[in-house]
């Protein structure tokens, strides 16, 4: 026997439902359009930047894919992305092994310098750290951004 829900509850799931469509209608809305618009020339996007392709033009995506330069760039990114991952989440995982295990002197103290690393903005750091890159020779290179 299947009982139904009240109807207060059935409203808040409604409600709900109505809020998800509408934040994934933000997320969807703006791609659909980036992707319509690579379809078009330049003339097209100036004169008729919502409406549909008229006529439709592919040599915009095959002229990327067919570049070597796209895929260079997008080795370095996925090169960038997972080897930063990966140094990053095992140092976090080896310090916070430590922090976690041992009771060590002046544990509370390399803690809150952690902590307040993370407080610190980085757009402070930027000037230093270029300055720092640009001395090791990394300005460059894809480690210049992996290591900071």
């Amino acid at each position: 026997m299947t009982s139904t829900p009240n109807p207060a509850l059935r409203a808040r799931r409604l409600v709900l439902h109505l809020v998800c469509i509408a934040v994934g209608a933000l997320i969807v809305v703006p791609v659909w359009f980036g992707v319509l618009g690579g379809f078009k020339d330049n003339g097209q996007l100036s004169t008729n930047p919502l409406g549909w392709p008229d006529p439709w033009v592919t040599g915009n995506y095959t002229g990327i894919l067919t570049s070597g330069v796209f895929w260079r760039q997008l080795g370095n990114s996925v090169l960038i992305a997972v080897s930063g991952t990966l140094v990053m989440v095992g140092a976090a995982a080896m310090a916070s092994f430590v922090f976690a295990r041992f009771a060590f002197r002046g544990r509370e103290l390399l803690f809150t310098l952690f902590a307040v690393g993370l407080m610190f903005p980085f757009a402070v750091a930027i000037l230093p750290l270029f300055v720092l890159l640009r001395g090791m020779g990394l300005l460059d290179n894809p480690l210049g951004v992996i290591l900071p």
